[in-house]
């Protein structure tokens, strides 16, 4: 009897031991898994746009009538359609801030292809085309997660050809054509742009942009009427739609963690 109680009591010992070191093993759950970051439009971004652009350009004409009272003129505004393309670059830096309000600059640079379809007179006038435009601007926007509607406005900028030309059997002499000058002007507008991932988005922006057009000038003879004209503004609407690539950080571009915001 006091035999089978020790080999009892020696067992009832080994499982009470064992049972004391298992509880002391390191546990083998596996640790939770982090929550990825949530998406931000903080960083810089740059990438590659294509635009329709048209509206009115502007000029102005004096005419002197030969056969009315000496020196009597009188002066005509007519807009002239323009339309065409521009193909350019977008770059700029965006902060998103803790009320989901982004604010950011940006700024473009487009070869541009767009000129008037015709003349302030029958007889002739001055034809412009816009060869390069590039926009410095701020941009407002609000996040919706990946989704961002945004306002912009700034300055705009380009450089425009203008010529004297003929049309008819009316003799136009041209006088103090510019040919090509850089001229300054605004911009404003607005789109919506999309965060495919982290990196890629795409976005869709209307811009109205108006900027002086060169001071091209031509005089010509109407039957009894001299004809002054100047081109005036050149004033455009802009359809753009672009793919952006977005950098958080120096860092997230070369692929170093920590080494920074910048």
């Amino acid at each position: 009897m006091n035999c089978k109680a020790s080999i009892l009591g020696a067992l009832a010992s080994v499982i009470v031991l064992g049972s004391a070191s298992a509880a002391d093993l390191p546990s083998r759950k596996e640790a939770p898994v982090a929550a990825p970051p949530a998406f931000t439009w903080t960083g810089w971004h740059g990438g590659v746009s294509g635009s329709y652009a048209g509206g009115p350009a502007d000029y102005n004409a004096t005419l002197y009538s030969i056969t009315a009272l000496p020196g009597a003129s009188w002066s005509v505004n007519p807009s002239i359609g323009t339309s065409g393309w521009l193909i350019g670059y977008t770059g700029g830096y965006s902060w998103q801030l803790s009320n989901d309000i982004v604010v950011g600059y940006e700024n473009d640079f487009n070869y541009a292809n767009v000129s008037n379809n015709g003349g302030p007179l029958a007889s002739g006038g001055v034809t412009s085309r816009l060869n390069w435009f590039g926009t410095e601007r701020l941009r407002f926007g609000y996040a919706m997660g990946r989704f961002l509607p945004y306002i912009t406005g700034g300055f705009a900028y380009g450089r425009i050809n203008g010529t004297s030309w003929t049309s008819g059997y009316e003799a136009m002499i041209p006088i103090g054509n510019s040919g090509d000058r850089w001229r300054g002007g605004w911009a404003i507008g607005g789109g919506l742009e999309y965060a495919i991932n982290d990196r890629i988005s795409i976005k869709g922006e209307y811009l109205y942009a108006s900027i002086g057009a060169p001071n091209g000038s031509a005089v010509g003879w109407t039957g009894n009427t001299f004809a002054v004209i100047n081109s005036g503004n050149y004033n455009m609407n802009i359809a753009r739609g672009g793919v952006n690539y977005h950098v958080k950080s120096l860092g997230n571009l070369l692929g170093i963690d920590g080494l920074g915001a910048l």
